[in-house]
């Protein structure tokens, strides 16, 4: 297989749906000093939240049509089989939600690191219920991102390379590589380096949204006639 096959695959194997990395609330890589966010300062004018849409009575997206070269769309569901075979789908949902749970719980639990005892146990106990709610939502979607992704491969790969990509996959490593690419992101190492990452990122994105509130605050003291306006009754519906 080609270095540019190769490179591709590696990068669509976490497409949509590689199974989410755990967060750790504790860690024994060494983990990046941050600094707190400034806190916001009292703003002189409050934003009106938004009226949320009234939900539609059909969903928004759908399964994709097919592509117009049927041998494109036959190789690439076939690798999207070995990728994401149907006996593998229950434990994959159950990875994926769990992964997601799992990071969530650890973003809150350093959150409310210095909160009592009581308010840490009734958010654990929260989370846990989470699991039953999220894995609804992951079956309604696999068959939509799965059918994406091999949509994706047809406008990505030629049908020569669709060809070759199957035939790797037909192979014993190459099976064993299709079917385990994606656990490659949920590995002790990178859940550790994510583990920074998302520290950080949580980080600048608590103080982004401390400045951009502090900003629309004073814009809006100064420009009054900009003020959000509210949807009018039935809009959005």
């Amino acid at each position: 297989m080609n270095r540019r096959l190769l490179f591709s695959l590696i990068a669509l194997a976490g497409f949509g749906l590689s199974a989410p990395v755990q967060a750790q609330e504790t860690t024994a890589s060494p983990s990046v000093a941050l600094e707190a966010p400034a806190p916001l300062e009292a703003a002189p004018v409050q934003l009106e939240a938004e009226q949320p849409a009234a939900p539609k009575p059909t969903r928004e997206l759908t399964l994709p049509p097919a592509v117009e070269n049927a041998e494109a769309q036959q190789l690439a569901d076939a690798i999207i089989l070995k990728i994401f075979p149907p006996s593998r789908q229950e434990a994959s949902i159950t990875i994926r939600v769990n992964g997601l749970v799992a990071q969530m719980r650890a973003n809150a639990m350093r959150a409310t690191a210095n909160a009592g005892p009581g308010l840490r146990k009734e958010i654990n106990t929260y989370f846990d219920t989470l699991p039953a709610k999220f894995r609804p939502v992951e079956e309604r979607n696999i068959p939509i991102m799965t059918a994406a992704l091999a949509k994706t491969y047809t406008k990505i790969f030629s049908v020569d390379e669709l060809r070759e990509i199957n035939k790797f996959g037909e192979t014993p490593a190459g099976a064993r590589y299709l079917l385990n690419a994606q656990a490659a992101f949920n590995g002790p190492d990178v859940q550790a380096a994510n583990a920074i990452y998302s520290r950080e990122g949580q980080a600048v994105a608590q103080k982004a949204n401390a400045e951009l509130t502090k900003l629309a605050n004073v814009y809006l003291a100064n420009h009054p006639d900009q003020r959000p306006k509210k949807p009018a009754p039935g809009a959005g519906r």
